[in-house]
């Protein structure tokens, strides 16, 4: 008669939250990154499993001779792996749970129980292995118990590592389906190689190490790598130079990590002057100098700044001088002059008729009348002659008069002096 076996394999999986065992010095755990994807592996069966007798969501499939299928329990809010195995007229069962509390231990039990139909054959083997170790290749020694009727604790060892191998491949099979990877829920070195990612990066000072840490996409795991200090300061001189609203500095600063040494203030620039601003026009090229200080009143040095100005600068117009700032200091003034014709001379008057010596580079005069010395002048004309009739005034009144000469350039008028005042009564 054919004997139809049972076997149930159960392993409980407690998943640490700091572990520690068989990692490095310089690596630990993203728990949160591995809570977060088991959260999404929970997440992502209740959205494409289908709901069994049991009412949790469930997501399965089939792998050669064995049907799986993996459980999300809403009421305790874990993970239930159930594996079917068929070999010939024999069905073994299996169930892999999940315990998601992430305590400080990294332990997996794993439990195996073979049990016949008939109760004439049975045994039980248990191991405690390290978390970090999961994968199907890897071998371990059961603890038998509770044996009847089988001979061979060999054949039990075999049985057992075979059957918790089968349920990893499987496991794999099913993380294929929701594209993750065993390693992103906690199955620590499922990872053949590591995939780091830069988390944060310190930079290292001079004398102040820095840090580099970096993190498995796949399994959370963390690297810090220690980025060594240079040990000694790199001083360099460096300024920054004052403009015209500000102060500026003298420095001897590291050029690694910024540590200053030495600092030494230069003054705001405050005044950009010419020695004048206008000029009368006599035909030759006018080149004002110009003088800078600080806001201390401290006249700023030459070689702290250029002068360029512009071309001509003889005939009658306006003319820029730019300063442009170097060395301790930062900034352009550009500063204008002009060219004026000269003052009216040898005003005279007859009558109703002025008269007055030509002023060089005029263009016109201007005629200007009050009947007060000292203020009130209006204009009442314009001439390019050299003399101007008087009309429409008061006869036997007494005015005054002034004259400037006028000379425009694109489109600007510019004015000489006003000749002195002349005393004349209408006849």
């Amino acid at each position: 008669m054919k004997k139809a076996l049972s076997l149930l394999l159960v392993a409980v999986f407690i998943i640490g939250m700091i572990p520690t065992i068989g990692l490095a010095a310089n690596e630990t755990y993203d728990e949160e990154f591995i809570k977060s994807n088991y959260n999404e592996l929970k997440g992502k069966i209740d959205k494409v499993g289908y709901i069994p007798k049991t009412g949790n969501k469930t997501l399965g499939g089939k792998y050669e001779t064995s049907s799986y299928y993996l459980e999300h329990h809403a009421d305790t809010d874990k993970l239930e792996f159930n594996l079917f195995q068929t070999i010939g007229e024999y069905k073994d069962y299996g169930q892999v749970t999940i315990v998601p509390n992430f305590e400080e231990t990294s332990e997996m039990l794993v439990e195996i129980n073979y049990i016949s139909s008939d109760n004439s054959m049975y045994f039980t083997a248990s191991a405690t292995i390290d978390a970090h170790l999961v994968t199907k290749d890897t071998k371990f020694s059961f603890m038998i118990t509770d044996v009847k009727n089988i001979p061979s604790s060999t054949a039990i060892q075999n049985l057992s590592n075979s059957l918790y191998g089968l349920s990893i491949v499987c496991w794999e099979w099913l993380m294929e389906q929701v594209g993750m990877s065993l390693s992103q829920i906690g199955f620590r070195l499922r990872c053949g190689e590591h995939v780091f990612t830069e988390v944060k990066t310190t930079p290292a000072a001079c004398i102040t190490a820095g840090e580099k840490i970096e993190r498995c996409a796949y399994c959370g795991l963390l690297r810090n790598e220690t980025i060594p200090a240079n040990g000694t300061h790199s001083y360099i001189d460096k300024v920054l130079p004052a403009t015209m609203t500000a102060d500026g500095a003298k420095e001897i600063i590291c050029s690694v990590c910024g540590e200053v040494k030495s600092s030494a203030p230069i003054a705001q620039i405050k005044t950009v002057m010419l020695s004048k601003s206008t000029y009368i026009y006599d035909g030759k090229t006018k080149k004002p100098y110009v003088v800078v200080k600080d806001r201390n009143g401290k006249t700023i040095a030459k070689e702290n700044y250029s002068v360029k100005y512009d071309a001509g600068r003889k005939a009658i117009g306006m003319y820029n001088v730019i300063i442009t700032f170097k060395g301790d200091y930062e900034g352009t003034v550009v500063l204008p002059f002009k060219i004026v014709p000269g003052k009216v001379t040898e005003l005279k008057g007859t009558g109703r008729e002025l008269t007055w010596s030509a002023v060089n580079g005029a263009q016109k005069y201007v005629v200007y009348c009050s009947a007060n010395k000292t203020s009130g002048y209006k204009k009442i004309g314009t001439t390019a002659k050299l003399a101007y009739s008087l009309k429409k005034l008061e006869t036997g009144k007494t005015y005054y008069f002034k004259v400037r000469a006028l000379t425009k350039v694109n489109g600007s008028s510019y004015y000489g002096g006003y000749s002195s005042a002349l005393k004349l009564k209408m006849k």
